[in-house]
């Protein structure tokens, strides 16, 4: 492994099988499994979750998400942004527990070409574009060789094994896993990892270069697979990301920054520290409890495995709606697009156990509901053109400084005789002010570095030159902003035209002219066969979790200033 890695950082991965000794434990195992495919497999791990990560119930879903889409044709990524001490690694690492060691690789860090170095078979590409392993292909060869005695056959045998040496692929496997970077990375790894993580090709070839003999050799690589990859980072990146490839490939996460969350972390270590073997266990998280929360990330991987290897795994009732109804602004929508539905059918796989089929032929496939939807609408926002933390500074430091400096005198004397009646305060007033609210060094300078430029440039803040002062700028508050805060985050569609109407509409086309033919068929959760009536009806009934509270995005009062982004 010539990438860096840091042991000490690392989740002990629970293994998700519990060992099984005997027929007893094997029959009560399956009774347990069968028991929790009756229940909410996904929910009732993010409630298990919920009892040591708190007050990031939005972010738990798409953490936990993420690690889950390794498992589908086309995985997803995601980059966790907030500032340092705010538990991006601890988040991962607690979700991660829950799946088998073999699938995650946790790293602190890697090189650009690191990746390229680390294959662990050689492998040869067939005619029809399948890989071989080279050893099993020459042990044929090689037995045929030994037992040959004529000359010209065994001419013909060495060539043979030699062209398969030389054109061998060094192999780097990476289907099916979660990587997992715990910290901030060189921005020439994602360059690096650009084609990868684009997941356009199931093989990626690469030729690199090494010094055997004290000559320059070229070795070709094989990239296969598609991983999940998730990284969490502590700085502002996107001053990096000129052209936007690296924000178009990830889904971006912004942690909450909550004081009754670090109260709450707080106490979590208290428990920890004070409390002594099971008497720990029964209070926050027993062995027991986080053995069936192992048992359903496997049962969720094995549903996934099962219809989200397809190139299209569901039947989605709601897509051509959404589609209609998605911005069209920009070319990049096309990608998040894919993204939007990618999420809606993992989620509905994750629920397959609670969804109706179709059924054709011999391939059954789970059909989506607006819970799948609207969950996901949660989940996959319009992403801000700053970072959520810079927004949030706006919103709890800037606007309300302003509001309260508006009666100064001194304050007000700075625009008299003008039309504008704008409250325009300085950088040191802004800073000030966040040091006696937020009760952390800020400063002038950084209060300008940090936020008030992008804030300024984005559109958020004004400013213009103090006559009284030619060396300092004035900044106020855009018109936009002036009786409302700025939103952190906005839904990409409308879900309120995606009723029965439209899932009617879409059967009508679709399906309902197919229905005559014998191979295909319509069945409820149950396998019971249903009409197409029946079936819309069903699947336009929103579940009372998805009205409630359970899971909705935290309403947080934000703590700016608790730790600044690095730059």
């Amino acid at each position: 492994m010539l990438y860096e890695k840091h042991s000490k950082e690392f989740p002990k991965h629970s293994m998700v099988t519990p060992t099984v000794s005997n027929d007893v434990e094997l029959t009560h195992e399956t009774a347990i499994k069968q028991e929790l495919l009756h229940g909410n497999l996904f929910d009732d791990n993010i409630d298990h979750f919920k009892k040591t990560i708190y007050r990031e119930d939005d972010n738990i879903q798409r953490v936990f998400l993420n690690g889950l889409s390794a498992y589908m044709k086309n995985p997803n990524n995601s980059r966790l942004l907030a500032p340092t001490g705010e538990g991006k690694t601890y988040l991962t690492s607690e979700i991660s527990k829950t799946f088998s060691s073999s699938d995650v690789i946790f790293l602190a860090s890697a090189s650009a070409q690191s990746f390229k170095y680390d294959f662990s078979d050689y492998v040869v590409m067939n005619d029809d574009g399948s890989l071989e392993s080279m050893r099993e292909k020459l042990t044929d060869l090689e037995t045929k060789l030994a037992s040959e005695s004529d000359s010209k056959q065994k001419k013909s045998l060495t060539y043979q094994i030699k062209q398969i040496r030389s054109n061998a692929y060094g192999l780097v496997d990476f289907s099916n896993k979660w990587i997992i970077f715990s910290d901030s990375q060189n921005f020439s790894l994602w360059e690096s990892l650009k084609p990868l993580l684009s997941h356009d090709s199931e093989y990626i070839v690469h030729k690199v270069t090494n010094k055997l003999g004290g000559k320059n050799t070229t070795q070709n690589i094989i990239f296969r697979g598609k991983p999940a990859v998730t990284y969490c980072s502590a700085k502002d990146e996107s001053k990096h990301d000129v052209t936007g490839e690296i924000d178009s490939r990830f889904d971006t996460i912004s942690l909450h920054n909550d004081k009754q969350k670090y109260r709450d972390s707080l106490t979590l270590i208290a428990k920890k520290q004070g409390l002594a073997g099971e008497l720990f266990d029964d209070e926050v998280v027993s062995k027991h409890e986080q053995k069936l929360a192992c048992m359903r990330t496997q049962l969720l991987k094995d549903q996934i495995l099962k219809y989200g290897q397809k190139d299209n795994p569901v039947l989605n009732p709601f897509m051509i709606t959404i589609s209609e109804i998605f911005p069209n602004d920009s070319g990049m929508r096309s990608r998040q697009l894919d993204r939007f539905g990618q999420m809606i059918n993992l989620i509905c796989i994750c629920n397959a156990n609670r969804r109706s089929k179709v059924i054709i032929g011999d391939d059954e496939y789970p059909i989506v509901s607006i819970n799948d939807v609207l969950q996901t609408t949660k989940i996959i926002k319009e992403s801000p053109v700053i970072p959520t933390y810079k927004i949030q500074f706006f919103n709890d430091v800037i606007r309300k400084a302003i509001q309260d400096l508006a009666n100064d005198s001194n304050i007000s004397k700075r625009t008299e005789g003008t039309i504008d009646e704008k409250t325009w305060i300085t950088a040191s007033e802004i800073s000030d002010f966040a040091e006696k609210t937020l009760d952390k060094k800020f400063g002038r300078q950084k209060t300008q570095e940090t936020y008030l430029k992008d804030l300024e440039d984005h559109g958020y803040v004004e400013s213009i030159q103090d006559s009284t002062n030619k060396s300092r700028k004035l900044y106020s508050i855009s018109s936009k902003y002036a009786d409302i805060p700025a939103s952190l985050e906005s839904t990409l569609i409308d879900t309120s035209t995606l009723d029965e109407s439209c899932v009617k509409s879409f059967l009508d086309r679709y399906v309902k002219h197919r229905l005559s033919s014998k191979n295909i068929q319509i069945v409820d959760e149950s396998g019971k066969s249903i009409s197409l009536g029946k079936l819309a009806s069903t699947l336009c009934i929103i579940d009372t979790d998805m009205s409630d509270s359970s899971h909705k995005s935290d309403s947080v009062e934000a703590s700016i200033g608790i730790e600044i982004f690095e730059d």
